[in-house]
């Protein structure tokens, strides 16, 4: 159980995937205007609502099967591929008919359709990498992942020399897929030379459908949620809200990339170790659950005092009104690092279908949220229901977690977390007419140093997460 070894390569590579990824979204937002960065965000968000129907829950499924040993690795994947070949067709159809009903400018309409072309061809290059990763393998995913992004980087700076605009850029998303998608194969092929044997059975299709459907119902739910925002936003206010929102909020995910990691690399030791030894599970789970508490609540506090800055050095003053909208959503952090944690922890116990259960509630909440708030308040309306949603499925999942799996830690968690926290916020108080990179350097010393006398963390806690269990 090598969490915090496969933790530091998925930290890695998704830290250098989020910073290549802002690299390009302040290229683009710069090169295209407002307005014409709300398109692109647009045209991703619109397909990133259907991305998890093309995947269909098979790659999170095959992780856990793969990682739990309870299949057969080649059968298994030659029937997971062959099944994303008859789901892919279906989906893209469906977003392209959905593409001309809702938009009729013609390049939205095809940068939407390039963009779908290059989601289906990583999701089957996400099936290699799922079972990289049920094996451990972190460090091959990691690789294969920032390669991507770096592919992505390059083409658009090729295409900004060469004045390329929409929707010809989304080539570039077509042509990194491919090359990574031959890459995933060749790298599962030659470090498990295991023969991927194809076929086609219809029984088995359905039966496979059948258990990845609750991975990709939640997986689905989550989608809308976290893009259900920019689409009404969309219609219900401009493009350009659009823009200032996702400029606030690819800010405020550029550090969710731990929380991503650590329940990731976590997840293929629970699936294998629940059936055998629940207390270690438990055990793992309320060390995570400290980390996440002790990262995600500063970080939001010091994201909050430097959005400013932030706004300003990312995006420039064209981008002002993103700065309220950063300050709203940055409160977003810590609820959803913990979803991250109870959302993997359920999945990996055999729990998905409550997790598609808490994320269909998430939805239905959201829209009545953003369909209220967003008239009065505009972007910052979306900003505080994502945020008031995220509370909402947290709270759902760790109640039914506490009930699967005993006593959490969450009230003394939050106790021990308590005086740190106020520390570093009279830090920051204290020293707010100092230079920023000053203010936040003295705060997090002493936020480090009242975690380590308020004993926040323990060593026994570290080495858990390092593998060594009593």
């Amino acid at each position: 159980m090598r969490i915090l070894q496969n933790f530091s390569f998925l930290i890695f590579s998704q830290a250098a995937e989020k910073l290549i990824n802002f690299a390009i979204v302040v290229l683009l937002a710069g090169y295209l205007g407002v307005e014409g960065y709300g398109t692109y965000a647009l045209c991703i968000a619109f397909v990133s609502m259907f991305n998890y129907v093309l995947d269909a829950g098979l790659n999170m499924l095959t992780m856990r099967e793969v990682a739990a040993g309870s299949v057969d690795n080649n059968s298994f994947l030659g029937r997971v591929l062959v099944s994303k070949i008859f789901l892919g067709l279906v989906v893209v159809i469906a977003i392209v008919f959905s593409a001309n009903y809702l938009y009729p400018t013609a390049e939205i309409r095809q940068s939407i359709f390039l963009y779908t072309l290059s989601v289906l061809i990583l999701s089957f290059s996400n099936t290699f990498r799922s079972a990289l990763m049920a094996k451990e393998r972190m460090d091959l995913e990691g690789l294969l992942a920032t390669g991507y992004r770096i592919l992505l980087l390059g083409g658009t700076f090729l295409c900004i020399f060469v004045n390329v605009k929409l929707p010809e850029l989304m080539y570039v998303y077509v042509f990194s897929g491919v090359i990574i998608l031959t890459a995933s194969f060749v790298t599962y092929k030659t470090r498990f030379t295991e023969k991927i044997t194809y076929g086609f059975d219809l029984g088995e299709m359905i039966n496979l459908f059948r258990c990845s459907f609750p991975f990709a119902l939640g997986a689905i739910m989550g989608e809308i949620y976290f893009n259900l925002d920019r689409i009404m936003l969309s219609k219900m206010c401009s493009l350009e809200a659009v823009g200032y929102y996702s400029a606030a909020y690819r800010l405020c995910f550029l550090w969710v990339s731990m929380a991503s990691s650590l329940s990731l690399a976590a997840y293929p030791v629970f699936s294998r170790t629940w059936n055998v030894n629940k207390e270690a599970v438990v055990k793992i789970f309320n060390s995570l659950f400290k980390v996440f508490l002790i990262v995600s609540i500063p970080l939001a506090l010091l994201v909050y005092v430097t959005a400013e800055k932030a706004v300003g050095l990312a995006f420039g003053k064209d981008y002002a009104e993103s700065i309220a909208l950063l300050k709203a959503l940055v409160w977003l952090l810590p609820p959803l690092y913990l979803m991250h944690l109870t959302g993997r922890t359920l999945e990996a116990i055999g729990e998905q279908r409550f997790v598609a259960k808490s994320m269909i509630i998430s939805v239905i909440i959201n829209f009545f949220l953003n369909l209220a708030l967003i008239p009065k308040l505009g972007a910052l309306g979306a900003c505080i229901a994502t945020v008031i949603t995220a509370v909402i499925i947290f709270l759902i999942q760790f109640v039914y977690i506490n009930k699967k799996m005993g006593r959490m830690y969450l009230f003394e968690s939050l106790v021990k977390m308590s005086v740190p926290v106020v520390m570093l916020f009279g830090v920051l108080f204290l020293l707010r007419e100092w230079a920023w990179t000053i203010s936040v350097l003295s705060a997090l010393f002493v936020y480090s140093v009242f975690l380590y006398l308020g004993n926040a963390m323990n060593w026994k806690e570290i080495e858990i997460l390092r593998g060594k269990i009593e």
